[in-house]
């Protein structure tokens, strides 16, 4: 069983790398399967974290790998 601390400074560090993805990218959006690889031990912390952070910086996320809301939020900001 983990602690909160460790689970936050792992949450982090999921930010920090799906800022990075994005930014060497150039993107303005991310989408992550995050359940699916989170119960499958390929995700080291769910990022959620994350997400609250792109989205307060005025980036976009959508959970799940869901690619039409991805879409639609950059719609949205494009029109």
């Amino acid at each position: 069983m983990t602690n909160l601390r460790e689970e936050v400074i792992r949450s982090g560090r999921m930010y920090l790398a799906m800022r990075r993805a994005m930014d060497e990218a150039g993107a303005q959006a991310i989408t992550i399967d995050c359940l699916g690889l989170f119960y499958r031990k390929l995700l080291p912390a769910y990022p959620c974290l994350g997400h609250c952070r792109l989205l307060d910086a005025g980036l976009h996320e959508a959970c799940d790998a869901v690619v039409d809301s991805t879409l639609t939020m950059l719609a949205f900001q494009y029109a």
